[in-house]
C-alpha cells in the first residue's frame, strides 16, 4: 500500500541591499512524501518572489522553480517523528548521514521538517508509524537461498572415520 502525504516547506527569505536597491526574496514550496516498498519518494516544487525596490522603481518578479524528486531508501533513515497534534503538525525525518537529505530546501545537519495541513493530520501519523517500522526492521535477505549454500558442520559435532 502506498501513502502520499502533501507538505510545505519553510525555508527563509533574503533581504539585500545593493547600493540603492534594496532586494527581498522569499521562497514558497510545496510537495509530497510517498513511500511504498522500503523507498520514501519526496517531490517537491516552488516559486522565489523577488521585490526589488529602487530610488526611480520597484519590481515584483514571482519566479517559478523546477520540481525536483529525491527518493530515499528507509535504510538511510534513523527517525520519522510526527510532532505537534492540532497546532502546527508536521513530520520530522532525521537521516543516518548529511547527503541522504542534503538536497532537500530547508534540510540542517541531516534532518527536514515537513509542515502538514491539520486534514492530512492521520496520514501523517500513519507515515510516521510506517516509516519508523521500516526502520527498525531489518531489510530482507535479498538471497534466500544464501544461508543454504554455504557449508556447515553437522550438528553432533565433526565425525572421525
Amino acid at each position: 500500500m502506498d501513502l502520499v502525504l502533501p507538505f510545505r516547506l519553510k525555508v527563509a527569505g533574503r533581504d539585500e541591499f545593493r547600493g540603492a536597491h534594496a532586494v527581498s526574496t522569499s521562497f514558497r514550496f510545496r510537495g509530497f512524501l510517498r513511500y511504498s516498498s522500503r523507498l520514501l519518494s519526496i517531490e517537491w516544487t516552488g516559486s522565489a518572489h523577488v521585490q526589488d525596490v529602487g530610488a526611480l522603481s520597484v519590481r515584483d518578479d514571482r519566479l517559478p522553480l523546477p520540481t525536483e524528486t529525491l527518493e530515499v531508501p528507509v535504510e538511510r533513515l534513523r527517525t520519522a517523528t510526527f510532532r505537534g497534534g492540532w497546532w502546527r503538525p508536521r513530520l520530522i525525518l532525521c537521516a543516518n548521514d548529511l547527503q541522504a537529505l542534503a538536497t532537500v530546501p530547508s534540510e540542517e545537519a541531516g534532518t527536514v521538517v515537513f509542515w502538514i495541513a491539520r486534514s492530512d493530520r492521520l496520514v501523517a501519523g500513519g507515515l510516521a508509524s510506517a516509516l519508523t517500522g521500516a526502520v527498525r526492521s531489518p531489510a530482507p535477505n535479498p538471497d534466500p537461498l544464501g544461508d543454504l549454500r554455504t557449508p556447515r558442520a553437522p550438528a553432533g559435532g565433526p565425525t572421525t572415520p
